[in-house]
Order: structure tokens, then C-alpha cells, then sequence
């Protein structure tokens, strides 16, 4: 496949522009040669070069202020200094200040000048790469804010009813998303009864629970429901989502309690979890009670990678992560209240 990738290369002596120009075209690249800076600077304000070089001794410019300029113009452009040894202290200060990628010596070497520019043109197209899963990410969050002003401009003043708008947000995202929430929100309640929680507390939690999952609504589907394991770049997105819904929520005064459980949801209970690997008591024991609520439904539900576990599989994990990812106090409660609902189902 022929690299196309746009290089610009000014320098002062024309035979220096034609033999450079010539190396690099025979290497598939699409170059752009001038002696004047000038014109260079002509050429950037029209296009965006992946890689300029420009010689640093030229008259009415030198190379270091062209390339400044040329950063100002088209940031994302890999930017080379080409010099003799005698400027080598000048090289070095460009380098360090952040303005230079490298510096290409003359006379130079064919082998290793070849060697540079595919170098940098790999380290380009990365950051392009890099850059365009940025711009798709701040789109689909950039969606989901829209939407969720546009249905907020719709509420009323009541917590009810901006309740309901919240869920209307996640159902759009994934109706099935909701229906774990609601799910989790609804054992998490029964968890928190259990053990005699005040009700002013428990209906935080019912929120929580519904909500504990909004910060979805700004990661990718494709990771959301990836049949496998996520790579270290999707967790790092996934992980996120605590914070995101916290956000959210705190956009609506009533809901900064709530918000401040949903931050803490996938905190751990020897402190390695996330965000801020919170341990034992310093999480909420509201978060407590979501984080096995959430687990215990996430294990029994069916998945998109696996089927759902069996109850005797999912109490096993339960109990065994008691004390290390969940509060040990919390799972035994949750256990003792399923079989004081079996027991009553049996009667």
C-alpha cells in the first residue's frame, strides 16, 4: 500500500528541497517542497502536513521560528529541524521546549533519515488514531448531554417526576440497563430494611440503585455489550462510569446524597477498587449495600459473554469475596434475608 501522508520540506538551498524530495517520493510519501518560509507558511494554513522539516539557517527565518508558527498553524504536524552540528545547542533548546520531534543532521544519512521519518510518520499515525477515538467518544458523550438537557428542560420541580425523566435517559441508552437498575435498586431496599436502615436513608438508596449504572449512557455499545473481556483501554473507559453518574446526578440539587453513593459503588472492601480505592468503612454503607445488590443481580442475569449463574454459584462468590471485594457484614445479611423469603415462600 502507498503512504500518501503529506511532507513538507522547506530549506533555502533548492538542490537540498530536490534531493530530499526525491528520497522520499521513491518512498511512496507526498511531498511538498519550498525555499521560502513563507510559502511554507502558505502551505500549512491550506493543508495539514503529517511531517515538516525545515533547515534552521535560512535567511529572514530560521527554522525554530518557522516551526513555531507551523505548531500554531497545524498542532498535530511532526515537526523536524534540520541543521549542521555548529547549531546543535540551538537543536537541544528546540527539543526540550516541546516545539521539535527531532533533528535531522547534515549532510545526513539516507538510511537513518528514511528511518526518522517512518518513525515519526508511525508515532502520527497513532496520535490520529488516538485523537479520532477522542472525537467519538466526546460525540457519543456530547448525544447523551443533549438529550439529557433536552429532557430536563421537560421536567417539573418534584423529585418524582425528574425521577422518571432520568430513567426515560437510561431506557433510551438500554431498556435492559433499567430493568438491572430496577432490579438492584429493589434488592437493595430489602437488604437495607433487613438491617434496619432509616427510611430517609433507604430512599437515597432507591435511587442509587436505580441510577448507579447512568454513567453508561456516555460509554461506547461496543464495549457495553463486547462478547469477551474487555482490554485494559475498555476497562479504563468502563471504570468512568461512577464518576460520569455522580456528575449527572449533581446537576439536580435533591440528588447529591444519591450522587455521592453512586460514586462509590465500585469501591472495594480492601480498598482495590475505584475510584478512589476507599476501604471498609470509609465507603458508604449505602454503596456497601449496592455493591453486593448489584453483584448478586449481574451474576444470576444473563449476559451477552455467559448465562446466568445458579444461586448456589452466585452465594459461593458472594461469600468467598466477603471481606475483600464486599462488606462481610452486608453479605451476611443479604444471605440470612433469603433464606428468612425462602423460608416464607415454603409456608
Amino acid at each position: 500500500m502507498m503512504k500518501r501522508e503529506m511532507i513538507l520540506i522547506v530549506d533555502d538551498e533548492l538542490a537540498v528541497v530536490q534531493a530530499l524530495t526525491r528520497l522520499l517520493e521513491i518512498e511512496g510519501y507526498h511531498v511538498v517542497g519550498t525555499t521560502d518560509p513563507k510559502e511554507a507558511l502558505e502551505v500549512l494554513r491550506q493543508n495539514t502536513p503529517s511531517i515538516i522539516i525545515s533547515d534552521q539557517r535560512m535567511p529572514h527565518m530560521t527554522g525554530v521560528e518557522l516551526l513555531l508558527k507551523a505548531h500554531s498553524l497545524s498542532s498535530s504536524t511532526i515537526r523536524f529541524l534540520m541543521s549542521g552540528y555548529t547549531d546543535i545547542d540551538v537543536v537541544i533548546s528546540a527539543i526540550n521546549d516541546g516545539h521539535v520531534y527531532q533533528y535531522i543532521s547534515k549532510p545526513w544519512q539516507e538510511t537513518e533519515f528514511l528511518l526518522k521519518i517512518q518513525s515519526a510518520m508511525e508515532y502520527w499515525r497513532e496520535q490520529q488514531q488516538n485523537e479520532q477515538m477522542v472525537r467519538q467518544s466526546l460525540s457519543e458523550v456530547k448525544n447523551w448531554e443533549a438529550l439529557f438537557q433536552q429532557t430536563s428542560s421537560l421536567m417539573t420541580q418534584t423529585m418524582a417526576s425528574s425521577v422518571r425523566t432520568l430513567e426515560k435517559v437510561i431506557r433510551a441508552k438500554d431498556e435492559e440497563l433499567l430493568f438491572h437498575s430496577e432490579r438492584v435498586s429493589q434488592r437493595a431496599l430489602q437488604i437495607a430494611k433487613f438491617i434496619g436502615m432509616q427510611p430517609e436513608r433507604m430512599k437515597n438508596l432507591e435511587y442509587a440503585g436505580i441510577f448507579h449504572d447512568i454513567g453508561k449512557i456516555a460509554i461506547r455499545d461496543q464495549i457495553l455489550h463486547k462478547a469477551g473481556r474487555l482490554d485494559e483501554d475498555e476497562f479504563t473507559k468502563m471504570k468512568a462510569h461512577p464518576a460520569v453518574g455522580a456528575e449527572i446526578l449533581r446537576e439536580l440539587p435533591f440528588m447529591n446524597s444519591v450522587a455521592d453513593i453512586v460514586f462509590q459503588h465500585h469501591e472495594k472492601f480492601d480498598g482495590s477498587g475505584y475510584p478512589n480505592n476507599r476501604k471498609g468503612e470509609e465507603i458508604l454503607l449505602e454503596a456497601r449495600i449496592l455493591a453486593v445488590a448489584d453483584a448478586y443481580d449481574a451474576l444470576i442475569s444473563k449476559r451477552v459473554y455467559r448465562d446466568g449463574l445458579s444461586e448456589e454459584e452466585v452465594w459461593t462468590i458472594l461469600e468467598q469475596s466477603a471481606g475483600s471485594h464486599f462488606d462481610p457484614q452486608v453479605v451476611a445479611a443479604f444471605r440470612r434475608l433469603n433464606e428468612t423469603l425462602e423460608n416464607q415462600e415454603i409456608y
